[in-house]
């Protein structure tokens, strides 16, 4: 048996490329330098941009921050409304009261309304019991001033004084525990007394 030595003769480096691989490598390049040119312009019109990203990014923030006053001032609306509408209309007592709701525990705490409503004599903090809207002190109803004829002066006497008047029968407390029911006749009595007292 003989043996050939068949060898694969090497490709003649002087040989030329087929044609369609010129054109491939051609129409690459081309494509690539086509790509480098659109980053670049696309280079510049982001930085063209970014003055405006930057712009919007501070409205987005301002809008935010205008937001969260206006919750703000809605919430502290709201709570000066409440107030106003269960009768405290001392400035310093609403703060109180906004202060108490303030240190409830946040978590199941009720809108400030809800919360004020349901404030009783049992369950509400010390320092509020005494102004809770609705409490009266004083529930009887004040009784009719006795009416009595006006005494006419005596005559005058120069080296006399006059008497003063006699002390009001009426308090502050009185005053201030008026219900809608009895205030016509805590304001006849305050006319009486002050009526008497022009004379």
């Amino acid at each position: 048996m003989t043996e050939t030595n068949e060898t694969t003769p090497a490709p003649d480096a002087t040989e030329k490329a087929p044609a369609w691989v010129d054109e491939r490598i051609q129409k690459l390049s081309a494509q690539r330098g086509e790509a480098l040119d659109r980053i670049t312009e696309l280079e510049k019109e982001l930085e063209g941009l970014r003055p405006l990203a930057d712009s919007g990014q501070a409205w987005k923030t301002k809008a935010e921050e205008m937001e969260a006053a206006h919750e703000t001032a809605a919430s502290k609306w709201g709570t000066e409304r409440s107030l106003l509408e269960a009768g405290v209309k001392d400035a310093e007592l609403r703060e109180l009261f906004a202060w108490q709701y303030e240190r409830t525990p946040a978590e199941g705490r009720p809108p400030f309304g809800e919360w004020l409503n349901g404030l009783t004599a049992e369950n509400a903090p010390a320092a509020l019991k005494a102004y809770l809207p609705g409490e009266v002190k004083n529930n009887a109803p004040i009784a009719d001033a006795p009416k009595s004829a006006p005494q006419p002066p005596p005559p005058a006497d120069t080296g006399t004084k006059t008497t003063p008047p006699p002390n009001r029968t009426l308090s502050a407390d009185d005053i201030r525990g008026a219900t809608a029911e009895n205030w016509s006749q805590v304001r006849e009595r305050l006319k009486a007394e002050y009526s008497g007292r022009r004379r």
